[in-house]
């Protein structure tokens, strides 16, 4: 690889970990790296280019290209407040509104802000993987720790609704007394997976619903695996019947996520006769960089 090859590094800014790629002049990333210094860990302005340097300025092809990132970088209390955009925002919104930190010894670092809506509601990170998606008008879900239903309609995100079910299967697996009847994984099963859609469905409080499975382990002796796998239903399940509600005649989604956490919706999505395209994370992080980079003519 040639110091020519790099046209732009792209930076995908976590709260626990930031993922940098290497384009070439076509889009393409031809390199990857990345690091354990995610936003939420580094407590200054100093310490947020010191890890900058570490990944990407401390090696000659790479720091000469322009850079863009995307999520957390850009929060409140990291390295520069990027702000939000409301609701309605396409690409090139989006890419006017772009954060800059200025250095005298590097390109500019260009941060992508998030979208806010009124609701209120918010998303760092997820636009631009939303913008890298390629797709025009339909939903799109985001599972993760903090889930994302949104609208894209004439490429832009027009609505989303955030679910809290990757932070609360967290807390309840590792900090409760629910926690401690469930086995540390969960399987995807069918009869498991109509189980917890039928209690999502129920007509019981969540909460009750919740006490339910520990209830089931002390009462009835139930099986730790068995708990787990309906757990893990139950919550996802739980989401798709709100998010449905919203939406009654959806009846196609787009998910982008991780393989495993993906699959998972996808199972629910197809018992709850939703039909379901799959698209990789990754793939739309990078994608959806290049295209702001592309917007804001840094290349």
């Amino acid at each position: 690889m040639t110091s020519n090859t790099i046209a732009l590094v792209g930076l995908d800014w976590g709260s626990s970990h930031v993922r940098a790629y290497a384009f070439d002049g076509s889009g393409r990333v031809v390199e990857r790296r990345s690091s354990a210094a995610g936003a939420m860990k580094l407590q200054s302005p100093q310490a947020f280019r010191n890890a900058l340097y570490e990944l990407v300025d401390q090696d000659t092809q790479w720091c000469r290209a322009p850079r863009i990132a995307c999520g957390m970088v850009g929060a409140r209390g990291a390295w520069v407040e990027a702000g939000y955009c409301a609701v309605g925002a396409d690409a090139a919104l989006i890419a006017e509104k772009l954060s800059v930190i200025e250095f005298s010894d590097a390109p500019p670092l260009w941060v992508v802000p998030g979208i806010a809506s009124l609701a209120p509601d918010v998303m760092r990170g997820e636009e631009t993987q939303l913008l890298g998606a390629g797709i025009t008008d339909g939903v799109v879900v985001l599972p993760g720790t903090h889930s994302k239903w949104a609208v894209i309609s004439g490429g832009a995100i027009t609505s989303f609704t955030t679910y809290l079910t990757g932070e609360m299967n967290a807390l309840i697996r590792t900090q409760s007394t629910v926690g401690r009847v469930l086995s540390q994984n969960a399987q995807i099963d069918d009869a498991a997976l109509d189980r917890g859609i039928s209690m999502a469905r129920s007509q019981r409080s969540w909460l009750t619903t919740l006490f339910s499975f520990r209830a089931r382990a002390v009462a009835q002796g139930a099986d730790a695996q068995l708990l787990s796998d309906e757990f893990s239903a139950w919550l996802i399940a739980t989401e798709f019947v709100h998010a449905l509600a919203e939406t009654p005649q959806l009846r196609d989604i787009s998910i982008v996520g991780a393989e495993q956490l993906s699959a998972w919706y996808a199972a629910i999505a197809g018992r709850m006769d939703i039909r379901v395209q799959k698209l990789d994370a990754d793939q739309c992080v990078t994608a959806g960089l290049w295209r702001l980079a592309m917007a804001k003519a840094l290349l």
